[in-house]
């Protein structure tokens, strides 16, 4: 998966290979050959995620996601069963973290859905993307630290199924995308998920990690950012008629991914992770500069060497 993912990533849009998503043929059939060019009313969204407040000193809880290139207002909102419950407009200059500030206190144990969408204002119609070259490698450093970490072998194989498992969900709706580009769609929702999909925020992120918590962090990103697009484009294809069954399909993985998070949180129990389960593994003063080995003699508790001799 990850050659393939490489593969991907370092061609160009117009030269995308259908022939690698033998797994995707069905569902990206005659996309946008009845509507090339709609425009419908659908939010933009690029954070969809089930929230549920469990613990007192998180109530009221804080929001924070990925920027989006090319945008000038977020909109966040916060919905239960019933409907909107909070709504918030947040400039683009500051930084993408919001409190959460509404008169109605939150429910502890209760499923909320928390999304951010662009503005309507911003357009990405007749938009060039710029492909992320860096995006495989992103990939290869994360998989490094995973292989790193001093967590168990079980914990290991399932961190990298989740990421495996997040890198075809996403090839799977940029499949549908590309069938809807080749074929002329220029909607303003398939350039913008076009876009969306393209950009290499949270892979940076991933590549970036310091510590166990970052990477379930970063893995949980990329399932709410997968989960947003999936919503939307099902939401977009419901409303233009067609492909009703897929539409369906993709709003349904879409909640699926919504909740990524928190079965991902509670499969791992996130708390166990502390800062002792650094990337770096041991602290320099145990490591020789010349070899970048462990010298155990001056470790004192590594998560490599587990401890002095």
């Amino acid at each position: 998966m990850v050659n393939d993912f490489a593969q991907k990533s370092q061609s160009s849009v117009s030269d995308y290979n259908l022939s690698q998503a033998s797994q995707s043929s069905t569902i990206t059939r005659n996309v946008s050959s009845r509507v090339p060019s709609l425009n419908l009313p659908v939010p933009r969204l690029i954070v969809y995620r089930f929230v549920r407040v469990t613990n007192i000193l998180d109530n009221p809880p804080n929001f924070s996601w990925l920027s989006c290139e090319g945008v000038s207002n977020y909109i966040v909102k916060l919905v239960d069963s019933k409907g909107i419950v909070w709504r918030d407009k947040v400039p683009a200059n500051k930084e993408q973290t919001v409190n959460y500030d509404s008169e109605t206190f939150l429910e502890p144990g209760k499923d909320y859905i928390f999304t951010v969408e662009i503005d309507r204002q911003t357009s990405y119609v007749d938009t060039q993307v710029r492909q992320e070259v860096n995006i495989a490698e992103d990939v290869k450093k994360c998989i490094q630290k995973i292989e790193r970490t001093g967590l168990p072998k079980q914990f290991k194989a399932s961190l990298m199924a989740q990421l495996d498992g997040l890198l075809i969900a996403r090839d799977e709706t940029l499949d549908i995308i590309h069938k809807a580009v080749r074929q002329g769609s220029n909607s303003e929702i398939i350039c913008f998920l076009n876009n969306f999909l393209n950009q290499g925020s949270v892979f940076e992120l991933l590549a970036n990690a310091d510590s166990c918590d970052d990477i379930l962090d970063a893995l949980g990103d990329f399932a709410t950012q997968l989960a947003a697009a999936n919503r939307t484009l099902g939401e977009y294809l419901q409303l233009s008629g067609v492909q009703i069954s897929m539409a369906q399909s993709l709003v349904s993985k879409g909640a699926d991914l919504a909740s990524f998070t928190q079965n991902l949180e509670g499969a791992f129990q996130l708390g166990q992770f502390s800062s002792s389960n650094s990337l770096g593994l041991c602290d320099p003063s145990c490591k020789s500069d010349l070899a970048k080995i462990c010298i155990k003699s001056k470790c004192s508790g590594c998560t490599f060497c587990g401890g002095s001799e």
